[in-house]
């Protein structure tokens, strides 16, 4: 059997349940979502103390309602690796939309084998439009049942997520190789590819 901790790294809320503020309502500052990143490292260092096999984050961005702060699992995994020895450190998961899949191949690669192998990728599409519209200029964004004039760009953000799906399997597991997709064109034109 293996154990792992998975967080969602909020920061700590002394008025959270009945009663207390209405979660759309709250607003933290940058010391409490400090005070939170400090917090999660001295989780995961004590994850790898107790001998957990891994330690997991999620991906979000723009929460100053404080639930989930970490807007970079894999920087943070790098920061918790170098202070533990033995525990897999990944996020669920990194939002594929959010990131060129080049970039995201480049940093995990770096991440696990600075780590010694310890990464853990996770995958997915996203849930907030919040977070991807900014990131991704307002071209991405993800809809869901509840917010049915969001299927263009539910449809596009599968469309992305299967290429770049397509393009981090291919880094992983190619010295070199290139892409050509509707999204996607690896390496760009005008830039030397490949020689095969």
């Amino acid at each position: 059997m293996r154990i792992g901790v998975f967080l969602f790294g909020g920061v700590e809320m002394a008025d959270a349940g009945i009663g207390g503020t209405e979660p759309t309502e709250r607003r933290y500052d940058q010391a409490a979502i400090e005070h939170a990143h400090r917090e999660l490292l001295v989780c995961g260092e004590l994850a790898d103390r107790l001998g957990y096999d891994s330690f997991w984050l999620t991906e979000h961005h723009f929460q100053h309602e404080g639930y989930e702060v970490v807007p970079n699992g894999l920087m943070f995994s790098a920061f918790l690796a170098a202070r533990t020895g033995r525990i897999r450190i990944g996020t669920m998961f990194n939002v594929v939309g959010q990131w060129h899949p080049l970039r995201l191949a480049e940093d995990f690669a770096l991440l696990h084998n600075l780590s010694g192998g310890r990464g853990i990728l996770g995958v997915g599409r996203g849930t907030v439009p919040r977070e991807m519209l900014p990131l991704t200029a307002g071209t991405v964004s993800v809809g869901s049942y509840d917010n049915p004039s969001a299927a263009a760009a539910d449809r596009l953000n599968r469309e992305i997520t299967e290429e770049s799906l397509d393009v981090l399997h291919a880094a992983f597991t190619h010295e070199r190789f290139s892409y050509s997709g509707r999204h996607f064109c690896l390496p760009p034109p005008g830039i030397p590819g490949p020689r095969r």
